[in-house]
């Protein structure tokens, strides 16, 4: 997964975790992100720091946590993927 890719699943499941899933929607036709009672491009969501998920050390963070949670997913695990 790219990070740009990364940064965007952090900050979208930031959005419905805290607003709430009837809070916040992609307009793909118009290319919105809508939240609240705005929007804005659905680029922002791979900007580091549009929500606290994805603000200071966030790599490090989520590093930390997939090893924690996902322990498949360490170097040698039975998938093969090395976080």
């Amino acid at each position: 997964m790219t990070e740009e890719t990364l940064i965007a699943l952090l900050n979208y499941d930031w959005l419905v975790r805290n607003r709430g899933l009837d809070a916040v929607a992609l307009d793909w036709d118009s290319n919105t992100l809508v939240h609240g009672d705005g929007g804005t491009t659905m680029e922002t969501l791979c900007d580091p720091g549009f929500t606290p998920a994805t603000s200071g050390d966030w790599a490090q963070r989520s590093a930390d946590a997939a090893q924690e949670s996902t322990p498949w997913a360490a170097p040698g695990g039975p998938s093969g993927y090395s976080a």
